[in-house]
């Protein structure tokens, strides 16, 4: 069950649990890496799962050293659960993909209409988002292997389930399986995914130090005004 009792950190510890935690997830890339050496990709790659998982903690914590106020049982689930942390993983990568697709469409468009009140401009953009639409139902559809978007989702959905066969023996319809179950390419996928988190949360907390205070300052209470309208439903009474 959800903690909802915590002790929300101030934000001088946030911000030093965020680096703790970040150097957590490095440790736990270090334990993977050397784990594979020796072939135990099992347990290789639930240090993998835990990687990813501290980063994101980290990363909630960064932005409550900030000011932000994030609602206080979804902070208390991402700070004291797995599941939550791997759907903010989830989320986090399916935003990134279609910010960076959308990014795309809008940069390609503005090159070829500097004008955007033009007919042209609006036709295209109607095109371009047509297309765009049907990328996403191309991915969907995708085998396994055929989309990189598809293949993270599918990596969020299963890694508590990655993890706990990495770490423990145990049996299901009858079938024993354990850290020995796990392949190279499992663990593979799974650094690959773990230290692109691991290394987007490192640059997002230096850009985050080097940014003017003044600048950082409008930000946060940009951020928390949508933040208290798109997250009353999961504050505490």
């Amino acid at each position: 069950m959800p903690r909802h009792d915590i002790a929300v950190p101030s934000p001088a510890q946030a911000q030093a649990g965020s680096r703790l935690a970040l150097e957590n997830a490095d440790r736990h890339l270090r334990c993977g890496e050397a784990l594979a050496l020796s072939r135990e990709f099992g347990m290789a790659t639930s240090h993998m799962v835990l990687a990813a998982e501290e980063a994101l903690k980290a990363g909630v914590l960064a932005m409550l050293g900030e000011g932000i106020e994030l609602p206080l049982r979804m902070l208390a689930a991402i700070l004291t659960q797995h599941k939550p942390r791997q759907t903010v993983g989830a989320l986090l990568a399916l935003g990134q993909f279609f910010l960076a697709t959308w990014s795309d469409m809008i940069s390609s468009l503005d090159q070829k209409h500097p004008d955007s009140s033009t007919l042209e401009y609006i036709e295209d953009r109607r095109i371009a988002v047509a297309n765009l639409v049907q990328e996403l139902n191309r991915a969907a559809d995708a085998s396994p292997g055929e989309s990189r978007i598809i293949d993270v989702l599918d990596w969020w959905a299963q890694s508590n389930h990655l993890k706990q066969r990495g770490f423990y023996v145990d049996i299901k319809d009858g079938e024993w399986s354990g850290p020995y179950s796990l392949s190279e390419f499992e663990f593979n996928t799974a650094r690959d995914i773990a230290r692109e988190v691991v290394e987007s949360t490192h640059r997002a907390m230096s850009a985050t130090l080097e940014e003017p205070k003044a600048s950082r300052g409008e930000f946060v209470r940009n951020l928390n005004k949508q933040l208290d309208e798109l997250g009353r439903r999961f504050r505490s009474e």
